[in-house]
C-alpha cells in the first residue's frame, strides 16, 4: 500500500474515530497489513483482548460446537485474513460507506462478545465476513471492467473515455500495473497530439524547422508514429532537395563571378547531398573551363605587364604559353608576333651600333638611316627602342662631324691623304677629316717614303699630324 492510500486510510480512520471513538480503537491495527516478526503476537495479543485467553489452539476451537467457539474462530479469521484484505480493498477511496458498516459490525460482534452475547457477536462478525466477501467480489468485478473499458476505449482510440477508466480503476487500486501502464501511454498519446497541432500549425505558417522539430518529438515519445514517420520523411527529401537546389545556385554564383573556391567548396556539398549526379559533371566543366581561362588570361596579362615594362623576351614567353592554352587565340599570336618584331628592331639597333664605325662608309650610313626610319614608327613603344634609336642618330651625327687635321711637314716633303686628296708640299696645313682611318702619306726624291696612320674618333678635337721624310734613300 503506497502513502497515498495510508494517508487516506488514516484519514477515514479519523473520520471514524469522531463518529465512533470505541469502534476506531477496537479497528486501528488494520492498517497494520505487513508481516513483521511480532505480527503473530499481536494477533495474539488482540485476540486475548477480546477472547480473554490466547491458549485456545484452532483444533479445540474446531472441536467445540458452541456460539463463543464459532465466534473465537471467526473473529481469528478475520483478525489473520479478512482484515488485510480489506485493508487492501481500498473502500475509503471508493466505498466509504461500506467500510463504515463492516467496520461497525465488528465493533459490535466484539461489544456483544465482551457482554457474553456469544450467538450475537458470532452472527455479527460472519455478517462482517460476508459483507467483505462481497464488497471483494465488487471490487475484483469493477476494477475487471475498468481495465477492460479502458482498454477497448484506448484501441478504439477514445483517448479521454480510455483516461476515465483508468482514473476509475486506480481509485480502486492506485499501483495497479496494467492501469498505471495504460495511463503512461494514454499520456504518450495526449503529449503526441499536442506535438501533432503544433506541427500542422508550424506546417501552416511554412515553419518548417519547427515543424521537422515536433515531429522529432514525437518520434521519441512514439517511434512507430506513422504519420511522423512519413512526415519527417517528406521534410527531409525536400530538405534535402533545397539544400541541393541552393548549393548548385550558390556554384553557379560563384561561377559567374569567377570565384573559383567557393564554387567547388559548394560542388562538393552537391556532390556529397546527390553524388554523381548532371550538375557535378556541369559545375566540374564549368569550373575547370573558367581555370583555363583564368590561366589564360594571366599569361596574358603577364605579358601585357612585360611590354609595359619593355621586357619582350619575358612577353614571348608568356604569349607562347597562352598559344598553348588556346592554340588559335587572335589576340595571343598577334601579340607574339608584335613581341618578337620588337625584338628584332632591338636586335637590329643593337647590332648597328655594334659595328658603328661603319658609319664612316656612306652604305653603312644609309642603312644605318634606313633602320632608323623603318623603327620610327615603334618608338613609343618601347623605351629601348628610344634609347638606341637616339643613340645610332648622334653616332650618325658624330660621324658625319669633320675634325680639323693640322699637317706639318718641310715644305720638300709631298703630302697626300689617301683615298680622299693631295695636301702638297706644305710646312703646315689644316684639313677638316670626318671620324676614320686615315694614312698621311709623305714622298720626296731621293728620300723614302713615309706612312703616318691617324685615327679620328666622333668628337675629337683638332689633331695635328707631322709628316716628313727624313731618310735618304
Amino acid at each position: 500500500m503506497n502513502m497515498y492510500r495510508i494517508s487516506q486510510y488514516f484519514l477515514c480512520l479519523y473520520l471514524l474515530m469522531a463518529l465512533n471513538p470505541v469502534a476506531v480503537a477496537r479497528t486501528s491495527d488494520l492498517n497494520d497489513t505487513s508481516q513483521s516478526p511480532d505480527h503473530d503476537s499481536r494477533i495474539n495479543e488482540r485476540f486475548r483482548n477480546i477472547t480473554g485467553s490466547s491458549k485456545e489452539s484452532s483444533i479445540q476451537i474446531a472441536q467445540a460446537s458452541g456460539p463463543r467457539e464459532r465466534f473465537i474462530e471467526e473473529y481469528r479469521r478475520y483478525l489473520e485474513e479478512i482484515e488485510p484484505q480489506l485493508a487492501e480493498l481500498n473502500l475509503h477511496d471508493w466505498a466509504p460507506i461500506a467500510l463504515s458498516h463492516i467496520l461497525e459490525q465488528v465493533e459490535s460482534a466484539r461489544e456483544q462478545f465482551q457482554i457474553g452475547d456469544y450467538q450475537s457477536a458470532y452472527i455479527s462478525m460472519n455478517n462482517a465476513i460476508m459483507d467483505v466477501d462481497a464488497i471483494s467480489d465488487e471490487y475484483q468485478s469493477r476494477l475487471a471492467s475498468f481495465i477492460e473499458n479502458a482498454n477497448q476505449a484506448y484501441r478504439e482510440g477514445r483517448f479521454q473515455e480510455a483516461g476515465q477508466q483508468i482514473n476509475g480503476g486506480l481509485r480502486l487500486d492506485a499501483d495497479h500495473v496494467e492501469l498505471t501502464r495504460l495511463q503512461s501511454r494514454l499520456q504518450v498519446v495526449e503529449q503526441v497530439n499536442q506535438l501533432l497541432i503544433g506541427a500542422n500549425q508550424a506546417k501552416m505558417a511554412n515553419r518548417k524547422d519547427r515543424e521537422f522539430a515536433l515531429l522529432e518529438k514525437i518520434l521519441r515519445l512514439d517511434p512507430r508514429h506513422p504519420e511522423a514517420k512519413k512526415r519527417i520523411e517528406d521534410l527531409t527529401a525536400e530538405k534535402l532537395h533545397q539544400a541541393y537546389s541552393d548549393a548548385v545556385a550558390t556554384a553557379d554564383r560563384a561561377l559567374d563571378d569567377r570565384n573559383i573556391q567557393k564554387a567547388r567548396k559548394h560542388m562538393q556539398m552537391v556532390n556529397q547531398l546527390k553524388p554523381g549526379n548532371q550538375d557535378v559533371k556541369r559545375l566540374q566543366d564549368r569550373i575547370l573551363e573558367i581555370e583555363a581561362e583564368q590561366k589564360y588570361l594571366e599569361q596574358i596579362m603577364l605579358a601585357i605587364t612585360a611590354v609595359v615594362e619593355d621586357d619582350w623576351f619575358a612577353a614571348v614567353g608568356h604569349y607562347e604559353q597562352a598559344l598553348k592554352m588556346r592554340p588559335f587565340d587572335a589576340f595571343a599570336a598577334e601579340g607574339l608576333g608584335s613581341a618578337k618584331a620588337m625584338i628584332g628592331r632591338i636586335e637590329s639597333l643593337k647590332q648597328a651600333l655594334k659595328y658603328e664605325k661603319r658609319f664612316v662608309h656612306d652604305h653603312s650610313v644609309k642603312a644605318a638611316h634606313k633602320l632608323l626610319t623603318d623603327t620610327e614608327p615603334f618608338l613609343d613603344h618601347s623605351e629601348q627602342l628610344r634609347e638606341l634609336h637616339f643613340e645610332i642618330m648622334s653616332k650618325l651625327e658624330a660621324y658625319n662631324m669633320e675634325t680639323e687635321v693640322t699637317v706639318i711637314s718641310d715644305n720638300k716633303t709631298n703630302v697626300v691623304v689617301k683615298g680622299v686628296g693631295i695636301v702638297g708640299s706644305i710646312s703646315r696645313h689644316a684639313v677638316l677629316l670626318k671620324p676614320g682611318d686615315y694614312q698621311f702619306e709623305g714622298a720626296r726624291d731621293g728620300y723614302k717614303s713615309i706612312i703616318v696612320p691617324v685615327t679620328i674618333s666622333p668628337g675629337d678635337g683638332p689633331i695635328e699630324v707631322e709628316v716628313i721624310c727624313s731618310e735618304r734613300i
